[in-house]
């Protein structure tokens, strides 16, 4: 859309809200929500999100179990667009006890759930599913609810796994359960001093640093640096599905600064608690 057409746009929105406050006595709110939905309300000078393709690379660092760093899989734009839709979502972060959310003195960060028909977040998901194959099937599973995670100065989450110890019974009401196969976790802000993620079980297929992405672990594995735009993925389950001890990972302290994060947790369903 122009931007001539979108000023156009703006003006016949703020001219109908002055209609609607007129007829207010006629009008039911709900009509005139769904009324005022129907325009294009951004800033003129916004431009639209348009998800494209993104040629990233990856690096395997650990077949077994398998990790792979991402080279560039979120761009500037998307960036931009996945902070736009969580920014007002943060609360202090919440791990699951016992079927419950808890709030935890392990994990200290903020968390916001993202809205999966959002256009950025849609783009990224789609990106990710493409990434994951045929693993996940296509009816049944699901990519679950994204995630933005930010730490400030003093913040952390110690080590901890990404995989549910006794699966997780379905939001829909069906006897099904689900468990996280796999986790992407990507960089959107890396404005910090330290805050790296620390697979203490993670060795390297070539042993050495690199040290603008990852460093050997003084008690041992590997702690990768946030870098804005790249990702991580690994493999939480075995093939029979149970989980992966291995994949034990946490979030180093930020000593300064401020790191944002995404997290996409895929969700395999069973029929029962037995996965196999």
């Amino acid at each position: 859309m122009k931007k001539s057409s979108q000023v156009a746009v703006v003006i016949t929105a703020l001219l109908a809200v002055l209609l609607l406050v007129a007829l207010s006595t006629s009008v039911s709110l709900p009509a005139a929500t769904r009324f005022l939905a129907s325009f294009d309300l951004r800033w003129p000078f916004q431009e639209r999100f348009e998800c494209l393709s993104l040629s990233y690379t990856t690096e395997i660092i650990s077949l077994d179990p398998l990790l792979i760093y991402i080279h560039g899989f979120l761009s500037p734009q998307e960036i931009a667009g996945i902070l736009a839709a969580g920014e007002d979502r943060f609360e202090p972060s919440t791990v699951y006890r016992n079927g419950e959310l808890i709030q935890n003195p392990y994990r200290t960060s903020s968390s916001a759930g993202l809205p999966d028909d959002d256009p950025a977040v849609s783009c990224i998901l789609g990106r990710a599913r493409k990434f994951l194959g045929t693993t996940l099937d296509p009816v049944a599973d699901e990519m679950g609810i994204p995630q933005l995670v930010r730490y400030t100065q003093g913040q952390h989450y110690d080590l901890h796994r990404d995989w549910l110890r006794v699966p997780q019974q379905a939001f829909d009401g069906s006897a099904r359960v689900f468990n996280r196969p796999a986790s992407f976790f990507a960089i959107l802000q890396d404005n910090c001093t330290d805050g790296e993620t620390w697979f203490p079980f993670v060795e390297p297929v070539r042993p050495r640093d690199r040290g603008e992405l990852w460093r050997r672990h003084e008690e041992g594995g590997l702690a990768f640096k946030p870098v804005a735009g790249n990702a991580l993925f690994w493999v939480n389950l075995f093939a029979n599905n149970t989980g992966d001890d291995r994949t034990v990972h946490a979030g180093l302290p930020v000593t300064g600064g401020l790191k944002t994060a995404l997290n996409i947790w895929p969700r395999k369903y069973w029929d029962s608690i037995d996965p196999e």
